[in-house]
């Protein structure tokens, strides 16, 4: 994941394992793509990052042993602006709980989508990591969420569950309802992997095979 820091560069965030000690990498970058500063957390992997309103990041990803009781859940990793780490919260049940994609919500708080997990779809939190509301689609999982233009979110993944299409987009308000979904079938197994709002009030998908969809 990656995000624009105005004015300075970029703040990226990955995964990095050595001698079995899986850490989340931060990286920040200037506009030249020289390293400025780099700090690894506890975690499994960080899938996606985002800034907060006060020039820090929210960082989702897999948990991972060295939290205390915790393995292969959804974590959040909350930092300030100089990566230094503020708190983090794992979500999950049993199996692999990850998260996936997390933004700003229209508010104060976050929206996070997760992937191949037993816990919701998608997951609303405050600012300081406390769930408002959670909804679960019955899918395999969300591999991502944008901001619709008009408001409310779009998402997209792999339908699994009950549905006999896997890749899976819908349009959804500021609550996590559905207001529409499409499942599509392809034979290569594909799954939307990433979902971007157009200024016709349409949407562009990607799979996981380079395919792309115009909704």
């Amino acid at each position: 994941g990656v995000v624009e820091d105005t004015g300075d560069g970029f703040t990226i965030v990955g995964s990095r394992a050595l001698l079995n000690q899986n850490k989340i990498r931060m990286i920040q970058v200037d506009y030249n793509g020289d390293t400025i500063k780099m700090k690894d957390h506890c975690g499994f992997e960080g899938s996606a990052i985002t800034k907060d309103y006060f020039g820090g990041y929210y960082v989702t990803g897999i948990a991972s042993s060295c939290i205390p009781n915790v393995q292969y859940d959804i974590e959040v990793l909350h930092v300030d602006s100089n990566l230094n780490e503020l708190w983090k919260i794992a979500y999950g049940n049993t199996g692999i709980d990850k998260g996936k994609r997390i933004i700003n919500d229209y508010d104060s708080g976050f929206v996070m989508a997760c992937y191949n997990t037993s816990y919701p779809d998608l997951i609303h939190i405050d600012k300081h990591g406390s769930q408002i509301w959670s909804m679960n689609y019955g899918l395999s999982g969300l591999t991502s969420i944008k901001r619709n233009l008009e408001g409310g979110y779009f998402i997209c993944g792999n339908a699994g569950g009950g549905f006999v299409d896997p890749l899976y987009v819908a349009k959804i308000d500021s609550i996590g309802n559905v207001i529409w979904y499409k499942t599509f079938y392809n034979p290569n197994g594909e799954i939307f992997t990433d979902i971007e709002p157009m200024a016709d009030s349409g949407v562009v998908a990607v799979t996981d095979y380079n395919g792309l969809y115009k909704l």
